[in-house]
């Protein structure tokens, strides 16, 4: 080989590690970029997941459920008996202020 075409040769030789270099060495930077990022969004599902799992420990068990619809329900039949004895004094009221409404109207009569 003459001088030439060894320099031609040596200056492609140089192109081609120059390219196969950088597609490396980009390579590598955007990879370093992906793993940042994922693990970033890694970072955030697991602060996520503790939210939820610190939410989830403060929630009612099924027993405390249970016993406030046990609860409830107490309260319901109380409710329905204090109705009842509301409409029976109700009722009684009424009967009283009839019985003195015609005890005024016959001692206006009177008169």
């Amino acid at each position: 080989m003459d001088l030439d075409t060894s320099i031609k040769f040596t200056n492609l030789a140089m192109a081609v590690a120059a390219i196969i270099y950088t597609w490396f060495a980009t390579r590598r930077k955007d990879v370093d970029k992906r793993f940042h990022t994922g693990s970033k969004r890694m970072d955030e599902h697991d602060l996520k997941i503790q939210k939820l799992e610190q939410e989830v420990r403060t929630l009612p068990s099924k027993n405390e459920f249970h016993d406030l619809n046990i609860g409830i329900e107490r309260m319901n039949g109380n409710v329905k008996a204090i109705l009842t004895q509301m409409e029976s004094l109700s009722a009684s009221q009424d009967r009283v202020e009839r019985t003195v409404g015609a005890h005024e109207k016959f001692l206006r009569d009177l008169k």
